[in-house]
């Protein structure tokens, strides 16, 4: 049974430190997968230190695969005790449980099964860096030719389907000033007020709903002031912000931004991110649906995700990809855990749909 694997397997990751500036254990980890992939081409991909993997059956990669299974072996950071992967009942606990150690030892066994079964290009993709956006992992792979029909970001959905999120548009600003003693402040500029008058334009260009609704949002991240000292008037400031946008603001939002941001400032854009979306009626999203109702029991929901996942490079390129995965829960929190008969489940599905393509 792949269980027999998958599980096992899991265990030896969640003991590695997988944090996103670990680049030894993330390698270390990315190794431990390369290693139970022998017999089946596996292309090795590295930019700015990030390494990430894409196999597949054959010499030559596929012009274009009809399904990518695409997962990510690095963490949000927990404890130390975290680390080591403990099990109560249907529960197994441990950093990356979730998110998404478990599931992509599902999707290492699917492929390892699947590959010489299918008719047509299936490929597994394992990156390091989708905690820090992704940029370097599944966003190289994409810049350097590599398509697919349909992309499956194995992501934990407790078996429901996320077939759109939110896009992102993350940037910082710096504002200069004149300085002066403390004292004499009409003698100055004060960059961290102008900083502050900025901040308030953006809210009131994005204004935060109260409650969880799929709108516009934006998060102030980070406001930075170089001056440490009371009685000096600061010439230099920062804010980092993160706008999430739906669909009402997708082709509008960064040159809303830019218009509200003063000419004296500094700006700059580190991430602009396309939202993800499939529509209701698609073709690979239905024969999820089926294999779910077979498998599990469950008529799954189609929902928006208030993040964003890997998918978002495939779709910036017009090819599909949705986020679909097994039961667990706690992310991020002392307590992140995944069920251990999801996983089989996870198994199960992936493999009733892969066959019925």
């Amino acid at each position: 049974m792949p269980i027999s694997n998958i599980i096992p397997n899991a265990k030896n990751l969640i003991a590695m430190r997988t944090d996103p500036d670990n680049r030894p254990e993330l390698n270390r980890a990315l190794a431990y997968v390369k290693d139970q992939l022998k017999g089946f081409t596996v292309e090795d991909f590295e930019r700015n230190g990030a390494t990430s993997i894409l196999a597949y059956r054959g010499d030559t990669r596929p012009e274009k695969f009809k399904v990518i299974l695409n997962g990510h072996l690095d963490v949000i950071p927990g404890k130390d005790w975290q680390y080591e992967a403990r099990v109560e009942g249907d529960r197994m606990y441990g950093v990356g449980s979730m998110d998404m150690k478990t599931n992509d030892c599902v999707m290492l066994e699917v492929f390892k099964d699947m590959v010489d079964k299918v008719p047509y290009p299936l490929g597994l993709q394992i990156v390091t860096d989708e905690e820090i956006m992704g940029f370097n992992g599944t966003g190289y792979q994409v810049e350097e030719g590599v398509k697919a029909d349909f992309v499956i970001a194995g992501e934990t959905t407790q078996f429901d389907i996320v077939s759109r999120s939110r896009g992102i548009l993350e940037f910082k600003v710096t504002a200069h000033g004149v300085t002066a003693h403390g004292a004499y402040p009409w003698r100055g500029e004060n960059a961290v007020e102008k900083i502050i008058r900025f901040i308030d334009k953006v809210y009131e260009l994005v204004p935060n709903p109260e409650t969880q609704e799929w709108k516009t949002s934006v998060n102030l991240a980070n406001i930075e002031v170089p001056n440490k000292a009371y009685n000096k008037v600061p010439d230099v400031a920062s804010c980092m912000l993160d706008i999430r946008f739906t669909e009402e603001d997708a082709d509008t939002i960064l040159e809303r931004v830019k218009a509200i941001v003063p000419e004296d400032f500094d700006f700059e854009v580190y991430c602009n991110g396309s939202m993800l979306y499939v529509d209701d009626d698609d073709f690979y999203l239905q024969k999820i649906k089926e294999a779910v109702k077979k498998v599990v029991g469950k008529d799954p929901v189609c929902y928006g995700a208030y993040g964003t996942s890997d998918a978002r490079f495939y779709t910036e390129h017009g090819m599909k990809g949705v986020e679909f995965g097994l039961v667990g829960g706690g992310i991020g929190t002392d307590e992140e855990w995944v069920s251990i008969k999801s996983a089989e489940d996870f198994y199960n599905v992936l493999v009733t749909f892969l066959e019925s393509l």
